[in-house]
């Protein structure tokens, strides 16, 4: 590295500081009131991938779908009047990253995003936004079960998904180990830290694409 990529906001360098400085914002949000509760020590409850399924989709696009997936999930949580200032504390908590991998024909536009329930929900709601049910998931074809916890929104926020993008399909996981949010979470805004063949140019476009839940 010479000196003027130590100082050039537009070298590797910089950019690759300023997508840890990005993760480190995500990573330090206070946890939740109910996290020990819940979850164990984990800061964030629930890793969520919205796929489009469309090519043609842009970012304007995803925006706005990501606006509508939003306000539906808030409503079912929090109810119609979620709209409200007075409720603002109990939306639900995430960040968005947006990723067109123009590397792999076979990927559409698509978000991921790490998430957990408003600070300000009752026990009550946090219970239905936090908690989880266990299920079984085979291993091959084998007779082997592995145990698993399927978030008890994940049809809440597939439904939301579908809704708004027709076609579209989505994926939701609780996040159970204590290393999980952040593993999540880095391989979510890999873009933003140069992971593998990111250039330079798409190093900044995904660091101005990052969504935060109070901006739409």
């Amino acid at each position: 590295m010479n000196v003027d990529d130590e100082f050039n906001p537009r070298s590797r360098h910089k950019l690759a500081q300023t997508g840890r400085a990005w993760l480190d914002f995500v990573m330090k949000q206070p946890s939740h009131p109910q996290n020990n509760y819940f979850n164990g020590p984990d800061k964030w409850h629930l890793a969520v991938t919205l796929q489009s399924n469309n090519p043609k989709a842009n970012i304007y696009m995803m925006r706005d779908r990501l606006k509508g997936w939003n306000n539906r999930i808030n409503r079912r949580l929090i109810g119609a009047g979620y709209r409200r200032p007075c409720l603002k504390p109990q939306k639900w908590r995430w960040f968005a990253f947006y990723e067109d991998d123009p590397h792999d024909v076979d990927k559409t536009p698509h978000w991921h995003i790490i998430a957990t329930g408003g600070h300000g929900l009752p026990k009550m709601k946090a219970t239905r936004a936090l908690g989880f049910q266990r299920s079984a998931r085979r291993i091959g074809t084998t007779g082997i079960f592995l145990p698993v916890k399927v978030p008890l929104v994940k049809n809440d926020f597939e439904w939301a998904w579908h809704d708004v993008m027709p076609g579209g399909s989505s994926v939701v996981r609780m996040l159970t180990d204590p290393d999980e949010d952040e593993i999540w979470a880095r391989y979510a805004a890999k873009r933003l830290t140069s992971r593998r063949f990111t250039t330079i140019a798409e190093m900044e476009t995904a660091q101005s694409r990052v969504v935060i839940w109070t901006e739409v």
